[in-house]
């Protein structure tokens, strides 16, 4: 590799999230892609380009197993004869990803199911997959054909969109006063010291005094994933409840929601819930993952959170102290 075809690599990843996040990415019926609230600007990684070398060298143009790319994303390009010029072969590559777009397209609501993904979209999603912000690639001459590809931390692991409410196609409504969590290291302590003990099922409240408690557990494969893509895959899986289950319009919480099965959504989603510990345990050929929450939620008879229009000013979020994050929509309590 070439400092100047790094270079391009990430330039030109940038340039197409930057076109993506205005909203002037072309889709192929004349319309444009979703603009982008968040999108994050990549950084070029030695330790992910170092991964992809090892793979690209083996000349194999198939996707590497996650075990062999320590779960990075992974996008490969080739092109025949050998192209002796890295830095064009970068930008091929990258326009044959971002072109996926175009040729194909994403739905509006810029949710990947299979059914999308299955259009071949799968190297444009990566490269646009919002929470990817680090990146290293590799470019290696083959038998007859230059081959190049790029690894991407963390992966584009499961559909990411707003949030839809599964009871009725729309959206779970607007939290008027959410509180932003921040991390404490005692409801990690009380997580951990029940997890480790391999058990996949809720420990009694009173081992756990004030902490609400989620769990999630995966195996074969998933054995194999770091600690960090387990934490974006635990806590997709419980937020993902609301778009299958759904919520109510009144946005209490009864028995007869909880017992729907969303129960991990409401703790999370919880707006009084400001801390929050986590931690992820390897057992025998399976993992589990848990996070706990201070103060708990999922009061049965309670609103999950109080409906309207998020925070404009500190007065807005109604308790001593709090600061209004506009960007975020959530209020900072003043602990955090």
């Amino acid at each position: 590799m070439t400092d100047e075809a790094r270079q391009a690599f990430l330039d030109m990843h940038n340039a197409y999230r930057s076109m993506i996040a205005k909203g002037l990415a072309k889709d192929p019926v004349g319309g444009f892609a979703p603009k982008a609230a968040r999108m994050m600007k990549m950084i070029y990684d030695c330790d992910v380009e170092q991964t992809m070398m090892e793979w690209a060298k083996t000349c194999q143009t198939w996707q590497a197993p996650s075990s062999a790319r320590k779960g990075y994303g992974q996008n490969r390009f080739s092109i025949r004869p050998i192209e002796p010029n890295k830095t064009i072969v970068a930008e091929k590559a990258v326009n044959n990803w971002f072109g996926q777009l175009a040729q194909k397209g994403v739905p509006q609501e810029n949710m990947l199911n299979l059914n999308v993904f299955y259009r071949g979209v799968w190297y444009y999603t990566q490269l646009a997959w919002q929470w990817s912000y680090q990146l290293g690639c590799a470019v290696v001459d083959c038998n007859g054909f230059t081959y190049a590809g790029c690894e991407y931390n963390p992966s584009s692991l499961v559909a990411k969109g707003k949030a839809k409410n599964g009871t009725h196609g729309g959206f779970a409504p607007k939290a008027a006063r959410m509180l932003k969590m921040s991390y404490d290291c005692a409801a990690e302590a009380s997580v951990m010291s029940w997890i480790k003990n391999c058990i996949f099922k809720h420990n009694p409240g009173s081992d756990r005094p004030g902490y609400g408690q989620s769990l999630w557990s995966g195996s074969g494969s998933l054995f194999k994933a770091n600690m960090t893509e387990l934490a974006v895959w635990s806590v997709h899986s419980w937020y993902n409840e609301l778009p299958t289950h759904g919520a109510p319009a009144d946005n209490i919480l009864t028995w007869a929601v909880f017992n729907t099965g969303i129960g991990h959504y409401t703790a999370l989603a919880w707006q009084n819930t400001h801390r929050i510990g986590c931690g992820v345990v390897y057992c025998k050929g399976w993992v589990i993952t848990g996070c706990e929450y201070n103060p708990p939620g999922d009061v049965i008879g309670s609103i999950i959170y109080e409906m309207g229009d998020p925070c404009v000013t500190d007065a807005d979020c109604k308790c001593t102290g709090c600061k209004c994050s506009q960007e975020e929509a959530l209020c900072i309590p003043p602990s955090s």
